[in-house]
């Protein structure tokens, strides 16, 4: 009885060494802008310890935590370079270089100067004599990085793409010649998901008299350009403000030379998610704590029509789970970038690059058929 109870009582004193061990074991910081000192939120950070990885990703305020046991931590965000740092060079800001000028978060305006709709309707009105206004090939390179709590992937894939007229109902097809999959083994797939995303999702298929009609657009005076013809215009939808980007206009062409749209939790949870999920979920215990997008694209002039020259897509999730002992958190990050040249190469045979999956209600066979293919590239395999 004596030996049992003594067992009894030592269970809490073990329990409440390995928590403390844990607290111990946790490494916090806060990463930053390098040149504005400015807190970056959503940052990749993770480790790679044999086949396994491990991460975690920075909050709103650019905080992280790390619980899992590293020699070198690796962090990663679309719009910095990415760097690695040993567990003695770590320090409690980590500072990310941009790899291009990021916006001003303040605008003066208080009210839309009429001069505003007016332009943005002469660009809505030109869109199909300015954009894509003939079938074009393309080199391409694309690469797509995605990480979870215990696990990394990485694609990259470059060929040749055949971009179609924007008007009517445009159909993108594709000869990926040269692939990498680099994941713990070989079991991987091609992920051409987020290619599709940036192409058939593009800010300007969209962007139209009823975009500009539900959404609010103030000139950003702080924005510098060399050209006298380029404004930059912040947007933010009339019924969620978080619903929010930016486009650079060529006043004097009417024409967006660049866009940026980013959406939070609350919309994508509003609008992009499908009516059993929003039933099943609160019935399953999955809660989403964030859900964020960002796109920006920039467009050039190739002949005489505009076209992507570059585009980035940036997700990330993250879900609580409950059961009945305790609560279980999940994320996953997901960064893409696609960037095209004019100087394809001799291709033989294209292959037909179907809508997202989101986007289709229903695969045709003869879809089904160009997925097949296009999940058959030859591709090489390399350790993430």
């Amino acid at each position: 009885m004596n030996v049992s109870k003594q067992r009894l009582a030592f269970i809490p004193l073990m329990l409440l060494a390995m928590t403390q061990q844990l607290v111990l074991s946790q490494t916090k910081g806060v990463i930053a802008d390098k040149a504005t000192h400015q807190p970056i939120p959503y940052v990749s950070v993770y480790t790679k310890s044999g086949d396994n990885v491990f991460g975690e990703m920075s909050n709103e305020q650019g905080q992280f935590t790390v619980d899992f046991p590293f020699q070198t931590l690796f962090f990663s965000h679309i719009n910095y370079q990415k760097i690695e740092l040993t567990k003695e060079n770590l320090r409690d800001t980590v500072f990310l270089t941009p790899t291009s000028v990021l916006i001003s978060e303040i605008v003066v305006r208080s009210s839309e100067p009429t001069w505003i709709p007016r332009i943005l309707n002469e660009v809505v009105k030109q869109k199909n004599k300015n954009y894509q206004n003939t079938e074009k090939q393309f080199a391409y390179n694309y690469e797509s990085y995605t990480l979870g709590d215990s696990s990394g992937y990485a694609f990259k894939s470059k060929g040749n793409l055949l971009v179609p007229k924007l008007s009517g109902n445009p159909q993108y097809y594709i000869d990926a010649r040269n692939n990498i999959i680099k994941y713990k083994d070989k079991t991987a797939g091609v992920d051409f998901t987020n290619l599709k995303t940036m192409l058939y999702a593009d800010f300007m298929t969209y962007f139209n008299a009823k975009f500009i009609k539900n959404n609010t657009f103030k000139q950003n005076p702080l924005f510098q350009s060399s050209s006298p013809y380029l404004v930059q215009l912040r947007f933010n939808d009339k019924k969620d403000l978080a619903n929010e980007g930016y486009v650079v206009i060529d006043t004097l062409n009417k024409v967006v030379v660049e866009s940026a749209h980013n959406t939070d939790t609350g919309y994508n949870i509003k609008n992009n998610t499908t009516l059993f999920s929003k039933v099943m979920s609160p019935k399953l215990g999955i809660k989403y704590t964030l859900w964020i997008t960002k796109s920006h694209t920039k467009y050039s002039k190739q002949g005489g029509s505009y076209y992507i020259a570059e585009s980035t897509y940036k997700f990330s999730l993250r879900k609580t789970i409950k059961n009945k002992k305790t609560d279980a958190q999940y994320f996953t990050t997901i960064e893409s970038k696609v960037s095209l040249n004019n100087q394809p190469v001799k291709t033989t045979k294209m292959i037909a690059l179907i809508k997202p999956f989101n986007a289709i209600t229903f695969y045709t066979k003869k879809m089904q058929s160009n997925e097949a293919a296009l999940n058959k590239v030859p591709v090489s395999s390399e350790k993430f």
